[in-house]
């Protein structure tokens, strides 16, 4: 008899839909043509003569777990977890079946507020199963998306107590955040055992500040939004800021290494403290004169109760401050050790490479050589342009020919003043003598212009020419000082980041 059976759950329940046939086991779709071929093969393994496909069973768990990769990357985590079971039933040892369940389960447990116990244990499976030589790197994606996992726990139970901080809220992010610290110790435990890396404790620390102060805020706005708050509302109120300061005591335990972290836990500790000092509560009273009721504010708090609250805030910010100077040294060790780490590190490998060490000292030696000849020729190319300069200063022979001229004409004119204005035979005589002397001096001026023109000139070319002799060393030199950064960025380069 022929049935139709689905190669990958086996199953023989289908349902025909829109031109194919759905397996109601898995859900699986097949045509037509795939099914007739399904029929053929089940008829032909009837047959003790014909030999079993060996590859079908590895095609069909293949199958399931691409599967379930599907269904786990849709946020299906119970069809996830399903088609795993399935795929470890037909192979109890596939790792890679009980890993993906016990993403499925760990996921699976945020959304249904449980505990971590069951993800611990599939990853354990998957590491017993996988071979030897992949556990490490198995135990590892593990932790890392145990810590993911836990992290989202943690974030939500922060969420629930930001909204509302109670003691119940409180006990909630506590334990959440207990649970994924003990779940992680647990699975860092196999094999080689491994602390819980710092940044994961941080991440927690601050997830839970975070949740903190957004419940702080919270309550301070509800506060600020009541009309004449009395007593019984200020004591719901108080009850709030209790839960909220047990949290930033929760960060504090789990912070002992993280200055950051605790420097904002009692921030928030003292911001929590001033609100309470702060509060008023109000009261009504009838004034006596007129019987009107009145409202009365007075301070939530005792006066003793104010003088604790103010003896803890300085007590707090004493802990701010040996934190910080804490923190400030422990960041200047650590720059410290690892500069000087990073000095050893370069120091071992040019010992290593003695002889490339060797041609690159040779190098920078022979380039601060070179860099001073060039400076040398640059201040003697410039001593030249000063020289060429003076040219343009320096007298010709006209200019004494042109000063002697002058004199006389100054001469001359000073004889016309003494011929008298009215003898105009006198200033025609001494005119006659100026004239040829001005044309003269004119003359010698033209002559001097047109040489200073061409003296001009010719310094311009003579220093344009020995600017670009100097704009190429200074080429030379940037090359070389380039050059001298380049080997000086090789010599100083730390090994460890070659990566």
């Amino acid at each position: 008899m022929k049935k139709i059976v689905c190669e990958i759950c086996e199953g023989n329940s289908f349902l025909k839909k829109d031109g194919q046939f759905i397996c109601q086991n898995c859900g699986t779709a097949y045509t037509a043509e795939e099914v007739k071929g399904m029929m053929q093969e089940l008829a032909e393994d009837v047959s003790a003569d014909t030999p079993q496909d060996a590859a079908a069973p590895n095609q069909k768990l293949i199958n399931l777990l691409v599967m379930a990769g599907t269904a786990f990357e849709a946020g299906k985590l119970a069809e996830a977890e399903k088609y795993c079971t399935r795929a470890i039933e037909m192979d109890e040892t596939c790792y890679s079946a009980w890993f993906l369940k016990a993403k499925a389960a760990g996921w699976g447990s945020v959304a249904e507020d449980q505990t971590l116990n069951e993800a611990v244990k599939y990853f354990f499976i998957a590491l017993d199963s996988a071979p030897e030589e992949e556990r490490d790197t198995l135990k590892k994606q593990s932790a890392e998306e145990l810590a993911r996992i836990g992290m989202s726990m943690v974030a939500q139970s922060g969420k629930r107590f930001a909204a509302d901080p109670s003691t119940f809220t409180l006990f909630d992010i506590t334990e959440n955040a207990e649970n994924v610290m003990d779940a992680l110790n647990t699975l860092l435990g196999y094999g080689e055992a491994e602390a819980v890396p710092g940044y994961i404790l941080t991440e927690i620390a601050t997830l839970m500040n975070q949740a903190g102060a957004s419940a702080l805020e919270g309550i301070h706005q509800k506060w600020k939004a009541m009309e004449h708050p009395g007593k019984q509302e200020f004591e719901t109120v108080k009850a709030c800021y209790d839960s909220i300061d047990g949290l930033f005591q929760k960060v504090l335990e789990l912070s002992a290494d993280d200055e950051p972290q605790m420097i904002a836990a009692y921030r928030n500790m003292i911001a929590a403290q001033e609100a309470l000092v702060k509060m008023q509560i109000f009261r009504q009273e009838k004034k006596q004169e007129t019987g009107e009721l009145v409202w009365v504010a007075s301070n939530a708090l005792s006066d003793l109760e104010i003088t604790a609250k103010r003896m803890w805030q300085l007590k707090y910010k004493n802990n701010i401050a040996a934190l910080e100077e804490a923190y400030r040294k422990r960041k200047e060790a650590e720059a410290a050790a690892a500069e000087e780490a990073k000095r050893q590190r370069i120091k071992a490998y040019w010992e290593a490479h003695a002889e490339e060490k060797a041609q690159l000292d040779t190098e920078l030696e022979t380039l601060s050589q070179q860099k001073k000849q060039i400076t040398e020729e640059i201040a003697e190319l410039n001593g030249q342009i000063e020289t060429v300069k003076l040219e343009l200063r320096q007298s010709l022979p006209q200019d004494a020919e042109i000063e002697k001229l002058k004199a006389e004409i100054r001469d001359l004119n000073k004889s016309r003043m003494g011929v008298g204005l009215f003898n105009l035979k006198g200033q025609k005589e001494v005119n006659a003598k100026i004239e040829p002397l001005k044309a003269q001096k004119d003359a010698l001026e033209l002559q001097v212009k047109a040489e200073r023109k061409r003296i001009k000139e010719d310094v311009k070319l003579r220093t344009e020419s020995i600017k670009s002799k100097i704009t190429a060393l200074k080429n030379s030199h940037t090359a070389a000082e380039n050059r001298q950064s380049a080997i000086h960025a090789i010599l100083t380069k730390d090994p460890g980041e070659e990566a």
